[in-house]
């Protein structure tokens, strides 16, 4: 076991309590020094944040995501992105992603984005800010430069959902 595990493992160890009451802290201070928004993001919510340092398995993060304390956490991230209008951490790179969905579900993310006065830009924002629970993203399929779907070698380019293979189940690590 190296270091970082064992400092890992270190951190787990109070009760669900004692860590929410750490990231509430945590949260607090960062609130209080008006940090941007991406800062407190990183800090608490990111890959290497307090939160997912704290509840480091998706069933201990699914469970945390039903406390109060990820709701408050989240309902601060929402005021520091509302009074800072788009400010950004200067030493936060920004990065840009191109996304292909249905027209359906554009056009369902524009009349979102109109009827809460905000841009579809700061609406997926809001979205992809948010924890989600593991159940609820499909597995990931290979796709080819086409645009055909090909899952373990079968290309499903003609196939409607009944016709495709099911997914195997991973072996547990």
């Amino acid at each position: 076991m190296d270091l970082a595990d064992s400092l890992r493992r270190n951190e787990t160890r109070g009760s669900v309590e004692e860590r929410c009451r750490r990231i509430e802290e945590k949260a607090d201070q960062l609130f209080a020094a008006g940090v941007a928004w991406t800062t407190f993001f990183k800090e608490l919510l990111g890959p290497e944040g307090l939160i997912r340092r704290l509840f480091p398995t998706p069933d201990e993060l699914s469970f945390f995501e039903q406390t109060a304390t990820h709701r408050r956490v989240q309902e601060m991230l929402a005021s520091l992105r509302r009074v800072q209008e788009g400010r950004a951490a200067k030493t936060e790179a920004v990065s840009v992603i191109t996304l292909r969905i249905p027209k359906s579900l554009h056009d369902a993310l524009a009349e979102e984005a109109h009827a809460l006065k905000t841009s579809i830009n700061r609406l997926c924002i809001s979205k992809l800010a948010q924890l989600i629970d593991a159940r609820l993203v499909p597995p990931l399929r290979q796709f080819d430069r086409g645009g055909d779907i090909t899952v373990r070698g079968v290309s499903t380019d003609s196939k409607t959902p009944d016709e495709l293979p099911q997914r195997e189940q991973e072996p547990a690590e």
